[in-house]
C-alpha cells in the first residue's frame, strides 16, 4: 500500500522431509550408516547428520504435522499427541526405526541352530515334506564293450511347516511426554534380541524330541550308529572317543561312509565348562 512500511524476512534452509527425520531417529538408535543410506537415501542422511542430530521425540512429531499442514499449540499435549499420529509420516518413521533397530539387534546375536542348520524356502504356511536325493550304489568297472550299467537314486525324506511369531509392543504417552526416545528404542532391541532366540528354542525343542526320520527309525538311535545308550556315555575323555569313533563308522544308505567330519559338541550349559577343557586342551605331537 503507498506510505506503508514493514519488513519481508526470508528464511532458508535445508528440506525437511519424512526419509530425514527419519534418518534422524536412526542416527539416534545407533542404526549402522549403510542401512540408512539404503532406506532414507544419502541426501535425507545429509541433512539429517548436519541439521537434525539429536532432535528430541516431541520435535519428530511436531515437524511431523508440520510437513502435512497440520496445527498444533505451542504446549506439548494430548492434541498434540494425536495430531501427530494421524498424520501419514509418522507413523511409518517410528515403524521404520523400530523395524531397524529390531534386525540389528537379531543379527547380532549368535545362533546355534543357523550353525547346524541349512536354510531353505518354504512358499506357503502348509506342511511341506523336503527332498533329499541319496546315490544308491557305487561305480563298477565298466566292461570290455563298454556298457555302462544302471545305477538308481534314493530318497531321503523329511517334513517341515512354517510358523509365524510375534507380539504387539506400544509407544505410551509416557514415553512421549518423558520424551524418552531411549526406552522406546529399547523395546525392538528386546525384540530382535528374542526373535533370534526363538529360532535356538525351535530348534532345540525338535531336536530333543528325537523325531522320527523317514525310515520309520528315531533320528538318535543305534541303529543310525549315532546313539550311545549307556551310563559311560557321560561327558569325558573316553566317552568323547567313542563318540567320535562312532561318528566316523556313520554310513549311508549303500553302506559307504559319509565322509563327514565332526565340527561342533554341542552340550548343555552344566557340561560347558567340561567340553572346554576336552576341546581346547594342549596337544603334544
Amino acid at each position: 500500500l503507498p506510505g506503508a512500511t514493514g519488513n519481508i524476512i526470508v528464511r532458508s534452509g535445508p528440506e525437511i522431509n519424512a526419509a530425514a527425520l527419519e534418518a534422524s531417529l536412526c542416527f539416534q538408535a545407533g542404526i549402522k550408516d549403510e542401512t540408512i543410506k539404503a532406506s532414507c537415501g544419502e541426501q535425507a542422511m545429509d541433512i539429517a547428520d548436519k541439521h537434525l542430530r539429536g532432535m528430541a521425540l516431541k520435535d519428530v512429531m511436531i515437524e511431523a504435522c508440520r510437513l502435512e499442514g497440520k496445527t498444533v499449540g505451542v504446549a506439548f499435549n494430548n492434541d498434540t499427541i494425536k495430531a501427530a499420529f494421524s498424520t501419514v509420516s509418522l507413523p511409518g518413521i517410528l515403524s521404520n526405526v523400530a523395524n531397524k533397530k529390531a534386525l540389528q539387534a537379531f543379527n547380532a546375536v549368535e545362533s546355534i541352530a543357523q550353525k547346524l542348520c541349512s536354510v531353505g524356502d518354504l512358499n506357503d504356511f502348509n506342511e511341506a515334506e523336503r527332498v533329499r536325493l541319496v546315490d544308491v550304489g557305487d561305480l563298477e568297472k565298466v566292461p570290455a564293450d563298454g556298457e555302462l550299467a544302471h545305477g538308481s537314486l534314493g530318497e531321503d525324506r523329511a517334513k517341515n511347516k512354517l510358523d509365524t511369531y510375534g507380539k504387539l509392543f506400544s509407544l505410551t504417552r509416557q514415553m512421549m511426554y518423558g520424551d524418552n526416545l531411549g526406552e522406546f528404542l529399547k523395546i525392538p532391541t528386546a525384540f530382535g534380541n528374542r526373535g533370534k532366540r526363538k529360532l535356538d528354542q525351535v530348534f532345540f525343542a525338535r531336536l530333543l524330541s528325537n523325531p522320527v526320520q523317514s525310515d520309520s527309525k528315531a533320528l538318535f538311535s543305534t541303529d543310525h550308529k549315532n546313539y550311545i545308550g549307556s551310563t559311560a556315555s557321560a561327558l569325558g575323555v573316553e566317552s568323547l572317543e567313542k563318540a567320535l569313533a562312532k561318528f566316523m563308522d556313520q554310513v549311508d544308505g549303500d553302506g559307504q561312509p559319509i565322509s563327514v567330519a565332526a565340527k561342533f559338541l554341542l552340550v548343555p550349559n552344566v557340561l560347558y565348562p567340561t567340553a572346554q577343557r576336552l576341546t581346547m586342551s594342549t596337544v603334544l605331537i
